[in-house]
């Protein structure tokens, strides 16, 4: 303990020593102080993210790109078809209609960011979902080659693709759509019904009219 005490008053003789020494000299000893801020994980997750803060091949960059750019910038306005009933979207999905007759359908109007991914990428994709096999690319190409292009109410141009076209040997209850696409400006709009082939034929006409009586809503 009395050593203790010993190396104390030393410390403190040792530094009021520097100090005077210090004050003699007439030097003021600077000091500076760096404040580090430390980002908090929950900040990092709920920081607006983009394809261009992911690795080059990372398999969300193109979900992410299409997501950060997709429905808030669209405005369309549109008639819903007759005996078809109109529920608020969400996301990417700026409505559904649905028809609930004895064979149901469903129909929505999605936007996406950019091209997402082209026609063709668009179409065997959506043959992948209603299990459609792949068919020889002669035989896609004349498919493609008979779909019919449309001109909406505002003036929109809009492809049509009729997948029950390709379905001649599948039976009625077989899952099947009807698709839209439009592109405006950098982004690609598809307008989709599915329901069994049965459905989708039978609703063909009323798909139609909500096509053609899309319009962009100009502020």
């Amino acid at each position: 303990m009395k050593t203790f005490k010993i190396i104390n008053k030393f410390l403190v003789i040792l530094a009021f020593s520097l100090g005077i020494s210090a004050c003699r000299e007439g030097k003021i000893v600077p000091r500076t102080y760096e404040e580090t801020v430390v980002e908090s994980p929950l900040e990092k997750m709920t920081a607006k993210m983009d394809a261009s803060s992911l690795p080059p091949g990372h398999p969300d960059i193109s979900q992410m790109s299409q997501m950060a750019s997709s429905t808030s910038s669209i405005d369309f306005k549109w008639i819903a078809p007759q005996g078809w009933t109109e529920k608020p979207g969400g996301g990417m999905r700026l409505v559904t209609f649905t028809a609930n007759d004895s064979s149901p359908i469903e129909c929505s109007i999605v936007s996406l960011g950019g091209m997402a991914g082209g026609l063709e990428a668009n179409i065997r994709r959506w043959m992948g979902q209603i299990n459609m096999p792949e068919i020889p690319e002669d035989q896609f190409n004349a498919f493609l080659q008979k779909q019919e292009e449309i001109k909406s109410e505002g003036g929109l141009t809009i492809n049509l693709v009729d997948l029950t076209a390709l379905q001649n040997k599948e039976p009625q209850e077989a899952p099947s759509m009807i698709a839209g696409i439009l592109t405006i400006e950098d982004k690609t709009v598809f307008v989709k019904m599915t329901g069994t082939k049965k459905a989708v034929q039978e609703e063909k006409e009323h798909f139609r009219q909500l096509c053609q009586s899309l319009q962009l809503i100009h502020e």
